[in-house]
């Protein structure tokens, strides 16, 4: 039982360095963008992902996510926080 000891505490080691190499990862972009724009695409009728860009956000504002319909329909902005979450969702008028 003894000699299984060092092989668990190499787990536990190795277990604890990819957790925090995990969380000090920072989110990325074309992931919470893309993620932003299919949600977008599923909720509004004949929109796609391409209809949506995104542009550096000022303060708590990560991302912000800026989406239109070519066929006029008003545009709605997403603004996203430094995880990549929703924070704000705004239809233009």
């Amino acid at each position: 039982m003894i000699r299984w000891l060092p092989v668990a505490l190499l787990c536990l080691v190795a277990g604890v360095m990819g957790l925090r190499a995990g969380l000090s990862q920072e989110p990325d972009a074309s992931v919470a963008i893309a993620r932003v724009a299919a949600s977008y695409a599923q909720t509004h009728p004949g929109a796609r992902p391409e209809d949506c860009v995104a542009v550096p956000g000022q303060g708590e504002v990560w991302l912000l996510v800026t989406c239109t319909q070519t066929s006029g329909a008003e545009p709605v902005r997403y603004s996203l926080d430094a995880n990549g979450a929703v924070i704000e969702r705004a239809d233009e008028t």
